[in-house]
Formats: structure tokens, C-alpha cells, sequence
């Protein structure tokens, strides 16, 4: 199983309303992880990008998985990681 990091907007809104989040999930591939996301209530029914963390990476901790995050959680998640990756 890995991580993977989702990103999800709405390309039909221009401009920074576009982005509407993020989320980690835990899943054995891109397509389980998307599914995964709806299940969990973290897609909010939009277009979805993603990219496994990679295996070297810390693992992400456990506050930041399973839910949709907004800019300010995603930056604390970022600080978060480069911290633990030194």
C-alpha cells in the first residue's frame, strides 16, 4: 500500500476558486485512491490529479490523511515533511 497525494478542482471556475484542496490518501494504486477519496468523503466531485508519495519519503502523519485539506493545513503538511525529511 502506499500514500498517495490527490488535488482536486473544478475546471469549470477560473481563477484561485479552482483549487478546492487536497488529500493523502492510503491505497495499493492511483484508481483505488481515487476511490478511496469518495468513499471517504474527501472528493468533493471534481477533476482529480494525483502522484504516489514516494517510498523513500517519511511516512505522512496520521492528522493529515483521510480528509480534504485546505491551504492553510496543506502548508502546515509541507513544513511538516520537509522537517522530517532532513
Amino acid at each position: 500500500m502506499s500514500y498517495f497525494w490527490m488535488s482536486f478542482c473544478d475546471s469549470e471556475v477560473e481563477g484561485p476558486k479552482q483549487f478546492l484542496g487536497c488529500a493523502i490518501v492510503h491505497a495499493p494504486n492511483f484508481l483505488s485512491a481515487v476511490a478511496e477519496a469518495s468513499l471517504i468523503g474527501c472528493n468533493p466531485g471534481c477533476e482529480i490529479q494525483g502522484v504516489e508519495i514516494e517510498a523513500d519519503m517519511p511516512q505522512p502523519p496520521a492528522e493529515f490523511i483521510g480528509h480534504l485539506m485546505q491551504m492553510p493545513e496543506i502548508k502546515r503538511f509541507e513544513a511538516e515533511m520537509r522537517s522530517r525529511a532532513h
